[in-house]
């Protein structure tokens, strides 16, 4: 984990370095400082993904498509700019 390095070499975080993750994970909330991070909507992408794969499957020479699914900000304690904004809440 990239925490773990720059902590080794001495950095502070986040007041030296700013560190972001994709995905919220649990972990990004149990790190220290907690790890702001981009949550991704992962049931509507797995919907999107199969769907379209049925489609593929049903005709294989249709136009491929492109599709964009909302992604969330989650501010928390590992970006210097979040440290005055309220912190996220955990998801439960």
């Amino acid at each position: 984990m990239a925490y773990k390095w720059f902590r080794k070499n001495g950095y502070r975080l986040p007041e030296d370095i700013s560190i972001i993750g994709v995905g919220d994970s649990e972990k990004a909330y149990y790190a220290y400082p907690e790890l702001s991070t981009i949550r991704q909507p992962r049931i509507s992408s797995g919907t999107e993904a199969v769907r379209m794969l049925e489609k593929l499957l049903e005709r294989p020479n249709s136009q491929s498509e492109n599709i964009t699914l909302q992604s969330e900000w989650v501010c928390r304690d590992s970006v210097t700019a979040c440290t005055t904004q309220p912190k996220a809440e955990n998801r439960t």
